[in-house]
């Protein structure tokens, strides 16, 4: 009786929860996540992203390795002359996927259609085709500079075009990918400068790519669809299941569970509740564009919180939930290698005016913020270039020293390194 009797009064508090989720908008049903407003049919690119694997599999490539290799490898001025004929010769049979990539990245919008009651398992085997196709076109891109052919800016905007339609995606992994489609078109931009520096209208149009990179997305999206998932997930707890001998990760057997009669229930709802305290806030309190990582910060805190409040229904939830400070140290990451990018266009322009590299970011006219802490970005002469840095999500300044100078994964700064 008394067990039936905290059941009651728990599923009570359980209903009002679930009622002031709906108040601000939780999602409770795959259709919540579902966009408002979906591209017309004839402007949908996720047609053509799809066409992506297929159509590189039914290549048949002179030397279906060197290529790859090389992309993979990442473009770069040390890469043999073999290797670059190899690469070469694959992106020009790669030819078909490379304009697949392109015509897609100047539509409209993009949605891939999912069946999103599938919650969690929901698979997306679409996201690693598009960035193995940027990958190939930001190596294009490289080659391209290399002549000193305009076309190559074409190539990182397509880039960043198709980087805006992932960010569009409901999932927070969508995201992700996103971001590193503008991580693999700004590393192509720094492999480009050293040897196109001194050509004004290329530094000039590379500039203005840059400068079009987002340094900011809607959250909004994620944000809800995380907390569907979790939902999703809190949902299909079994009542008549063993959760007691549930202790988190740090057990050796974490999925081992013990019988613990009608009290299940009592964990299921207490789970429920839990997901609901974690991500009413953040969807109330989410403000686009301004608040990303005060929102997300928050999100970590509860997280821990509920983690270590309770044995049981702690652990669980945890398993329910990303690490959510990645997002936006990622998001901070990115902002800043487009500063220093930015910074560096600066510093090479003070070059070719001056013939000489400015003492100091200022000098070169560089107001820019480190997003990571609001202090200048560090900036040194090096031998016969220079390196731009950002502190990094650790706010500590280790004098530019990248993770192999450091000789250490954590101590270690963004760097960006020039040459000319």
């Amino acid at each position: 009786g008394s067990v039936l009797a905290v059941g009651s009064v728990q599923q009570r508090a359980l209903d009002e929860k679930v009622a002031k989720a709906r108040a601000v908008g939780f999602p409770f049903e795959a259709k919540d996540i579902e966009p408002k407003t979906k591209p017309a049919a004839g402007q949908n690119a996720a047609k053509l992203y799809l066409a992506l694997d297929p159509t590189l599999k039914s290549i048949a490539f002179t030397d279906p390795v060197g290529g790859p290799v090389a992309i993979n490898k990442g473009v770069d001025r040390d890469l043999s002359k073999a290797e670059l004929a190899a690469l070469a010769t694959y992106l020009l049979e790669a030819e078909p996927v490379l304009d697949l990539f392109t015509r897609a990245s100047k539509m409209d919008g993009c949605y891939f259609e999912h069946d999103w009651s599938k919650g969690a398992m929901v698979l997306l085997p679409e996201y690693a085709s598009v960035k193995q196709a940027a990958k190939m076109v930001a190596a294009r891109a490289y080659l391209r500079a290399g002549k000193s052919d305009l076309k190559a800016v074409d190539d990182l905007a397509a880039i960043r075009r198709a980087a805006a339609h992932v960010a569009q995606q409901p999932p927070l992994i969508a995201l992700l990918v996103a971001i590193s489609l503008e991580a693999i078109e700004m590393r192509a931009v720094e492999k480009v400068l050293p040897f196109v520096w001194e050509d004004a209208d290329m530094c000039g149009a590379l500039r203005d790519e840059v400068r079009l990179q987002p340094e900011q997305w809607d959250l909004s999206s994620q944000l809800r669809t995380e907390a569907f998932f979790a939902w999703w997930c809190s949902d299909r707890l079994p009542f008549d299941a063993d959760y007691s001998g549930f202790y988190g990760p740090a057990n050796d057997q974490p999925d081992a569970l013990i019988k613990v009669g009608a009290k299940t229930a009592t964990i299921v709802r207490g789970v429920k509740m839990k997901v609901l305290e974690l991500h009413i806030p953040a969807i109330r309190d989410y403000i686009p564009g301004g608040n990303a990582r005060a929102v997300y910060a928050a999100l970590e805190t509860r997280s821990r919180t509920i983690e270590s409040g309770s044995m049981v229904v702690g652990p669980l939830v945890s398993r329910m939930s990303p690490a959510y400070m990645a997002i936006p140290d990622g998001l901070d990451r990115h902002k800043a290698r487009k500063l220093m990018l930015l910074a560096a266009f600066d510093v090479l322009e003070h070059r070719r005016k001056h013939g000489q590299w400015p003492s100091s970011l200022e000098v070169a006219g560089v107001k820019s913020k480190d997003p990571f802490g609001g202090r200048p970005l560090g900036y040194r002469i090096d031998g016969d270039g220079f390196r731009i840095w950002s502190v990094g999500a650790d706010l500590a300044d280790n004098g530019g020293l990248t993770s192999e100078e450091a000789n250490s994964s954590s101590k270690r700064d963004e760097v960006l390194v020039l040459r000319p």
